[in-house]
């Protein structure tokens, strides 16, 4: 672990580059704008980030609003998650295999009407 530098054996883990940290462990975020001339690429988006919040987690960095679970689709706000197959998801995700999800906004449909097509 990148903080406590003891080994990690559980499943649930974060990593910020090549730096693992155990989920109780808090990896760095940044909320600096980066410098003038070496402005970086939003890994979600694909947008430049000029300045405001951002994650880096999993070796890049990411606006707030585009680190998002891959099951449930909503942001990632605590500063520990889990991957699955390289994807972030929330290490308590409510959403079910069984949960129908929004194509446009990838949030789970609890009520009214699905229309498949």
């Amino acid at each position: 672990c990148g903080a406590c530098k003891r080994p990690i054996t559980e499943k649930a883990f974060t990593a910020v580059g090549d730096v693992p940290y155990h989920a109780a462990c808090e990896p760095p975020r940044s909320v600096t704008p980066p410098a003038p001339g070496t402005e970086e690429v939003c890994a979600g988006c694909q947008r430049p980030i000029v300045g405001g919040v951002t994650t880096t987690a999993l070796g890049k960095v990411w606006h707030a609003d585009c680190f998002v679970c891959c099951l449930c689709g909503r942001p990632i706000r605590e500063d520990k998650f889990k991957t699955d197959n390289g994807k972030p998801q929330h290490i308590n995700c409510k959403l079910g295999d069984t949960e129908v999800v929004c194509f446009g906004c990838k949030r789970p449909i609890t009520t009214g009407d699905i229309i498949n097509a």
